[in-house]
């Protein structure tokens, strides 16, 4: 899973929430937990030394559709 694999990369702690439910974003179980489908409005919460990166990270990755969307464009 790209979104734990990504985070799993930065030392901060960082969280994601789908306004429910807020889970270990660097833990497959728990991401999968959140059942985000398409459409489903996430906040990212990262605290730590690279915390901003980690965040601005995440961000990319999920506004560019997990590399999904270049392919149904390209």
């Amino acid at each position: 899973m790209q979104f734990v694999e990504v985070a799993q990369q930065y030392g901060s702690t960082i969280e994601v929430s789908n306004g429910t439910r807020s889970v270990d974003a660097k833990s497959i179980m728990s991401v999968m937990l959140l059942a985000g489908t398409q459409g489903t409005v996430l906040t990212i919460h990262a605290d730590g030394d690279d915390a901003q990166a980690a965040a601005d990270a995440l961000v990319a990755l999920v506004a560019g559709g997990f590399g999904e969307m270049e392919d149904e464009v390209g």
